[in-house]
Parts: C-alpha cells; sequence; structure tokens
C-alpha cells in the first residue's frame, strides 16, 4: 500500500520516495512509490503529473490499494528519489473541484435542486442540476451567491468522522462507502462526502464564472470554470470584444446592437434580391 501524502498536506510539492515496485505497460513504465503526493484519477478530478526524479510523470491511478505513476522511461535508479508535483496543475484542479462543491451548494440553498452529474474536463467543467426551465437571471443569482462564498474566504476541513458524527451531518448528497468517510466541509455551509483534494480557504478559488447553460428533459447542464480558467477565459473574450469594437468603430457597450443591425440588414438586402 501506498502512502498518501497529499491527504497529510494538500500543499506538498516535493518530497522523496522509494520505488517499491516497476512493470512496463504499453512502452510506458507503471512505478509504485512506498509514498508518493501524486493525486491518482479519481472521484471526476484528475490525476497530477510532475516528475519522478528526472522521469516525466503523465498519469497516475490508484488499483488495489496501489497508486501507479505512469513514465515515459523505465528508471535508473529505486531509492530516495526526488520528487516534484507540476503544481499550477494540481492547484487549478483544486480551484475546479472546490469551486464545483461550492457551486452545487448553492444550487441547493438557493432552488433545493441537487447535482445529479459534475464533469471536472481539461477546460471547462460542468454540473448536471436537477432543475428544468432554468434562466440567465437564476443563473445570475447563483453565481453571484457562490462568489460571495469564495470572497468571504471561508475555512474548507478535510476529515474522517465518526459513523455517529456523519450520520447527524447535513450532507449534500449520500456516501458511496460505509466506513472511512472523509467530508470535504465549508465552514458550516456545506458538508460533502468527497475523496478528491481542494484548498484550505474558499478564496483561493479566486471566482466561479457560468459560462453556458444546457437545458435538457430532466436536468439543466451547467458549464463554468473557475480560479485562472476564469481570467483567462474574460482575458481572450475581452480581446475580442475589443477587436469588433474597433472593427465597427463603435463603443464596447453598443457592439451587440450594431451587430444585430447588421445582421437584419443583410438578411433584408438577401431577400430582396431573391
Amino acid at each position: 500500500m501506498t502512502k498518501k501524502l497529499f491527504y497529510d498536506n494538500i500543499y506538498l510539492k516535493e518530497f522523496s520516495a522509494n520505488i517499491i515496485h516497476c512493470e512496463t505497460k504499453d512502452e510506458f513504465s507503471h512505478i509504485v512509490l512506498d509514498q508518493t503526493a501524486f493525486y491518482p484519477q479519481g472521484n471526476e478530478q484528475p490525476s497530477d503529473i510532475g516528475k519522478i526524479g528526472e522521469l516525466l510523470v503523465s498519469y497516475v491511478y490508484e488499483k488495489d490499494n496501489k497508486i501507479y505513476h505512469v513514465v515515459d522511461q523505465p528508471p535508473s535508479q529505486n531509492q530516495n528519489l526526488k520528487c516534484r508535483i507540476n503544481w499550477e496543475t494540481r492547484f487549478d484542479h483544486m480551484q475546479q473541484h472546490l469551486g464545483q462543491h461550492i457551486l452545487s451548494a448553492c444550487f441547493e440553498e438557493l432552488f433545493d435542486a441537487p447535482t445529479i452529474n459534475l464533469h471536472l474536463n481539461k477546460n471547462f467543467n460542468s454540473i448536471d442540476v436537477r432543475i428544468d426551465q432554468f434562466s440567465q437571471a437564476q443563473a445570475q443569482r447563483v453565481e453571484y451567491f457562490a462568489n460571495q462564498i469564495i470572497f468571504n474566504n471561508f475555512h474548507v476541513k478535510q476529515y474522517y468522522p465518526s459513523v455517529k458524527q456523519v450520520e447527524i451531518m447535513p450532507l449534500r448528497k449520500v456516501p458511496f462507502v460505509q466506513k472511512n468517510i472523509r467530508i470535504v466541509e465549508i465552514d458550516q455551509f456545506d458538508f460533502s462526502p468527497c475523496y478528491g483534494i481542494h484548498p484550505s480557504h474558499t478564496g483561493e478559488v479566486g471566482i466561479i464564472k457560468i459560462r453556458k447553460l444546457e437545458q435538457n428533459k430532466d436536468y439543466t447542464r451547467i458549464e463554468f470554470v473557475c480560479g485562472n480558467r476564469a481570467l483567462k477565459d474574460y482575458y481572450w473574450k475581452n480581446q475580442i470584444i475589443h477587436k469588433i469594437s474597433n472593427l465597427l468603430s463603435v463603443p464596447e457597450e453598443d457592439i451587440f446592437i450594431h451587430v444585430e443591425k447588421i445582421i437584419k440588414d443583410y438578411y433584408l438586402q438577401k431577400k430582396e434580391h431573391l
């Protein structure tokens, strides 16, 4: 069994470890360490990447209580290896995951709408919420509430309570295990069983931005981004708005009206020439 350092210290970026097992699959080496701070793929959270010595770790997964690190070549030594987490990637994953907890909790608080599915992807995230006919105005309300949770910088606790303690907790969802239940608590606001890793304060999420709503028969899919992803999302959209504003020689706040008029005039002229 590999010791999971990422639960002891979610901010651990570097550590030393020994290789206790190595096997080759599909031309890649799958390494098991005696201890690791690399978080494996699971709980809808992508795995960490980084280095073990000079070996590039591209993927990490858990099987039979062992954590396998997929590296680009066989190791040349087995003892006292210096390991480094790619912190930019890790922190991004933690921002998105805690952001999802906050957003899901806000949907339940405001609209009694549970999250039935979640997807934490490389570029964008989404949750499926059991609510139909959800409006942009309602989405803005949820988004505002979620960001107030972030701005208040609430403490995020991650712990293993007793069975009796779990029974009286206002859990947002039912645990999928019966023992060793791990709870992620946002300072009395949200209690969720989860084995992912998250920042210790909500302020580290930075900001949550809802990008898109997709209505389905029994639920609404909410696409969102958090933290640095939200900053990048704002950057490229702001650039586009600037370019369109300059192209049309109109103020940014009037862009939509002018583009709408251009499209209407185009279809009117097209109709006249038929």
